[in-house]
């Protein structure tokens, strides 16, 4: 996503980086070739068919982390098995969310041997770090109500909720919204 190739370039400005092409042939095939791709790294469910097998047919390593497939997807999948199967087979390694979604994985076609049981990427990570004092200062004290990763919509019903937390249990409770994907204007300045 373009906020996330903005968090890339802020935190490693040494580093290059791109938007992944739609996955169509010749886009995909000519993005591989052009950043000389050695290994393709995707989370959770993200299976692009064209990418894995073009990263596949000229000898990247196509690996899948926080692999995961939920219960209302899988039924779907399985359906598809001949369609998955042999898209899968060519996922060198695999880590799944749960011994569950390992189970899933390989009943579609990803080699046994090439699975393990990573957990959640997103939840598995150390204690935060105290937020600064410029932090606090900016932000104040809790508590408050957060709505992070937020699409169109949502920051609406949040705010309703907030409202009504406020005017019935906890009037200093305080709002912050965190969209999932910034509004920027056609000269890139962020508008939310």
């Amino acid at each position: 996503t373009l906020t996330g190739r903005g968090r890339l370039r802020a935190r490693l400005p040494g580093v290059r980086t791109r938007l992944m092409p739609l996955d169509l042939p010749g886009l995909i095939e000519l993005s591989l070739s052009r950043a000389n791709v050695s290994v393709v790294v995707l989370v959770e469910t993200e299976l692009w068919p064209i990418l894995i097998h073009a990263a596949h047919a000229r000898g990247a390593r196509v690996i899948v982390v926080g692999a995961r497939i939920s219960d209302r997807s899988y039924p779907r999948y399985r359906l598809l098995r001949a369609f998955f199967a042999p898209l899968l087979a060519r996922v060198h390694a695999l880590g799944a969310r749960s011994a569950l979604d390992l189970e899933r994985f390989v009943e579609l076609g990803v080699s046994r041997e090439r699975c393990s049981v990573v957990g959640d990427l997103k939840l598995d990570r150390g204690a935060a770090a105290e937020p600064s004092r410029e932090l606090v200062a900016a932000l104040g004290t809790g508590p408050f109500l957060v709505g992070g990763s937020t699409h169109a919509g949502e920051e609406e019903a949040l705010l309703e909720a907030w409202r009504r937390l406020r005017a019935e249990r906890a009037p200093g409770l305080r709002l912050l919204l965190a969209p999932r994907h910034l509004v920027v204007d056609q000269q890139g300045q962020k508008l939310g």
